[in-house]
């Protein structure tokens, strides 16, 4: 066997090296991103479980201290600043990773299409599951919360007003969370749109290259 022939037959274990190499290299980086959503997923949970349980501990305290000692202010100050400011940020810390579990699992779906194509078989297909379905479930979640922290901040001064001071009603500012909370929740919500549709556009991008 001459020069030549050794190094064409090396050739194809080269190539064949260099692509389980890389297989390896986007697996190892497709369990990475699967963990950074779990991450997300487990950091919304959190965020959502502190968010309700420190609102309503403000709350409860406030009706059972506040209110019998007479200290309307207080309990003023507690519904029309203290709840809608939590509620805000809360809100904008869950937004937050919702937005980083959208930019892993577009990363992740793309893997998914380069790691099959490579191995000939659709051996991942997790994401590509889930951007075909649509979301369509998760989405309803995701605004039941965004309604939920917006809720609490827009009537909490409401309330507080209904308590305390009837008065307070004719106060302009008793309705400036209300209003900075309808801005803030066409906000984020016109975000998320904005980024679904640039997920979705990007995901049948490289569905597409991937099965050409």
């Amino acid at each position: 066997m001459n020069s030549e022939e050794t190094i064409a037959k090396r050739q194809p274990d080269q190539v064949e090296t260099r692509l389980a190499l890389v297989i390896e290299t986007r697996l190892k980086e497709y369990d990475t991103l699967r963990d950074e959503v779990l991450q997300s997923i487990t950091h919304r949970t959190q965020i959502i479980s502190f968010g309700f349980g420190g609102i309503a501990t403000f709350t409860t305290g406030t009706l059972l201290v506040a209110l019998p000692k007479k200290e309307p202010t207080l309990a003023l100050a507690v519904f029309s600043v203290v709840i809608p400011i939590m509620s805000a940020v809360f809100l904008l810390l869950w937004f937050s990773e919702l937005m980083r579990m959208f930019r892993a699992s577009n990363h992740l779906f793309g893997l998914e299409q380069r790691v099959n194509q490579d191995l000939g078989t659709q051996a991942l297909t997790w994401e590509t599951e889930l951007a075909q379905d649509g979301n369509r479930g998760l989405r309803m979640v995701y605004l039941l919360v965004i309604g939920f922290f917006l809720a609490l901040g827009m009537f909490a001064p409401f309330v507080g007003v209904a308590v305390t001071e009837p008065a307070g009603w004719r106060d302009p500012l008793t309705y400036l969370p209300a209003l900075v909370g309808l801005f803030l929740g066409w906000g984020l919500i016109a975000r998320a749109n904005r980024e679904r549709r640039a997920l979705k556009t990007v995901r049948e991008s490289v569905y597409a290259a991937a099965n050409t």
